[in-house]
């Protein structure tokens, strides 16, 4: 199994290598990386819902026009 390689300012480190603290902040990093992605899905996804409530409001208030325009 190959050795575990991180990048830092374009040069490559054996994580293995490096301090613990640097070993537990490239960790961190890559936690928030993932949930920053895990957010950037739940905006897509709450705007999509928020367009299609949109237009099924507007669809609704249009069939109430026509409704209230039919019975006149």
């Amino acid at each position: 199994m190959s050795e575990q390689t991180v990048s830092i300012d374009g040069e490559e480190f054996a994580f293995s290598d490096l301090e613990q603290d640097a070993q537990v902040m490239i960790g961190r990093v890559q936690q928030l990386r993932e949930a920053q992605q895990k957010l950037q899905i739940q905006l897509i996804e709450n705007e999509r819902s928020i367009a299609s409530w949109e237009a099924d409001i507007r669809n609704s208030i249009k069939s109430v026009e026509a409704e209230e325009s039919a019975s006149q």
